[in-house]
């Protein structure tokens, strides 16, 4: 694998019955040093013989039981340390619907609530302003970026335009007035989405 791109998986809990799904058209899988092996069906369940082997490598892989704190430990806390030494840093999330991703990147708790389910997104942060606290001259902004159907959306500027209107009729206002952000690129080769909001941020509250 290339060692600037490292791949991850997480395997979501099953939420049936086990027993349930031995009659059903279902995959089997095994971890094995960072290997994912999958057993596909073909007739009988009892009979190894009739199982079809996919086999898969990854970076690591996390087992249904691990806990969020302890993924950011092992996948996101080198990405922060990169990214304050200057290094682009980025988590792809990608999987099917209900697969986990939201969970994973966002937990399932408010901020200020004890409990451990915070997020890649909550431990990232945090590790973060814990390092600027040891550089206080640094300064932090965020930009908010969706893509929906191939278009770019700044969520910032709309997060802007909502706490600026008094009204339903304002805030359909600003709405209509907002436009699709377009991706350039610099003289040195860089990408960058034009004309994007950068909201400062303080601590981990102000996210």
């Amino acid at each position: 694998m290339n060692e600037h791109i490292k791949v991850f998986l997480r395997i979501k809990p099953n939420v049936e019955n086990f027993t349930n799904l031995i009659n059903e058209d279902c995959t089997i899988y095994k971890v094995q040093n960072n290997q994912l092996h999958l057993y596909e069906k073909k007739k009988s369940y009892n009979d190894m013989n009739e199982l079809k082997t996919k086999t898969f490598n990854f970076n690591h892989i996390f087992d249904t039981h691990v806990k969020q704190n302890e993924i950011f430990d092992i996948l996101g806390k080198n990405l922060v340390n990169n990214f304050m030494n200057g290094y682009n840093s980025s988590i792809l999330a990608y999987g099917n619907t209900n697969s986990g991703k939201t969970y994973t990147l966002y937990g399932d708790r408010k901020i200020g609530e004890e409990n451990q389910n915070y997020g890649l997104i909550y431990y990232s942060l945090k590790y973060l302003f814990d390092l600027q606290n040891i550089s206080k001259d640094t300064d932090i902004s965020i930009s908010v970026v969706e893509i929906y159907l191939e278009k770019i959306r700044d969520l910032g500027k709309l997060f802007q335009l909502y706490h600026i209107s008094t009204t339903t009729n304002d805030t359909i206002t600003y709405y209509s007035q907002f436009h699709d952000n377009i991706i350039r690129e610099d003289e040195k080769g860089n990408t960058y989405v034009e004309n994007i909001t950068l909201l400062p941020i303080k601590n981990i509250e102000d996210v």
